[in-house]
């Protein structure tokens, strides 16, 4: 194989996709490490924690070695921040871009890739414009969430906007990372803040294809008022039916398990049921100590 035929085995986007999470992955250990990332010079955050939380964010697991709010210094918080971003729209998508954009072609296998992993079928027209698109829809959801749990974080005293916005785009890129060191659980009582996130959650885990073609089917509906019946793909139709359905039956089983058997009064014994079923798929953020719940429940 000769140098030329090298780079293009690099250029193949199986292969970028390696290489910049790779990147990410290193750059965000490289930051996390310095010491104005830190909050507390005394108890400085080491090189493996440094790494494992750049990799938890880039794969927006929301796995933690270090509490994210008081380990972390502001500049910390930011790049873990910056990071869950990059990871939740997707290093494909960037890759894609920068592809494009740099004037060379995308072999036809390769856009096929692309398309499987982050388009789905729906999507037939330029590649680039998709992904501008998915760049609009993240950035339009998070700034609507951000405002949402503007309102509830303001009026429980538990910050203001960059708490906020921190929230909204680890609750749509099903991060689960928190500025708070329990989670969610000082800001349970607040509805607004909870059911946000969990739409955030729920919105986020439904895939940009799902979304796309959701927004699409209601511009028909509005635009037309004689409209045929809509026609949902397979696709769209097993997510949204396999969602709903471990959202109802998670929550019923967790309230069964003892879930929210803390809770002042029914209500809120569902609303932590619903939550937990709702972030325990994908997300990872909590309202409950997970630590005190009966083994059962754990299971589920």
């Amino acid at each position: 194989m000769n140098g030329r035929q090298r780079f293009r085995v690099i250029l193949r986007p199986q292969t970028l996709l390696v290489l910049t999470f790779a990147a990410l992955v290193a750059v965000g250990t490289l930051l996390l490490s310095l010491p104005v990332c830190h909050a507390d010079p005394e108890r400085p955050v080491s090189p493996l924690d440094a790494l494992f939380t750049a990799t938890s964010a880039v794969c927006v697991t929301g796995l933690t070695t270090r509490d994210t709010a008081t380990d972390f210094s502001r500049t910390g918080q930011i790049v873990i921040l910056v990071l869950i971003q990059l990871g939740g729209l997707g290093i494909m998508t960037f890759g894609a871009i920068a592809f494009q954009l740099v004037g060379r072609r995308l072999s036809f296998s390769s856009a096929e890739a692309l398309r499987d992993m982050f388009f789905q079928h729906e999507l037939r027209g330029s590649l680039r414009a998709a992904a501008g698109r998915i760049v609009l829809l993240t950035f339009g959801f998070e700034a609507i969430g951000a405002a949402l749990l503007y309102q509830g974080i303001a009026a429980s005293d538990a910050g203001g906007v960059f708490e906020a916005v921190f929230l909204s785009v680890s609750a749509f890129c099903n991060a689960g990372f928190s500025v708070y060191s329990d989670s969610l659980m000082s800001l349970r009582h607040s509805e607004l803040v909870i059911f946000t996130v969990m739409g955030l959650i729920i919105v986020g885990g439904l895939g940009y294809s799902v979304l796309l073609e959701i927004g699409r089917q209601t511009v028909k509906r509005l635009r037309r008022r004689r409209e045929p019946p809509v026609v949902w793909s397979l696709h769209t139709r097993l997510v949204l039916a396999t969602t709903a359905g471990l959202i109802v039956s998670g929550t019923a089983l967790l309230l069964i398990t003892g879930v929210g058997r803390e809770a002042d009064s029914p209500g809120e014994a569902v609303l932590a049921a619903l939550f937990q079923s709702v972030t325990a798929r994908t997300a990872g953020f909590n309202t409950v100590a997970i630590g005190a719940l009966p083994v059962p429940a754990l299971l589920i």
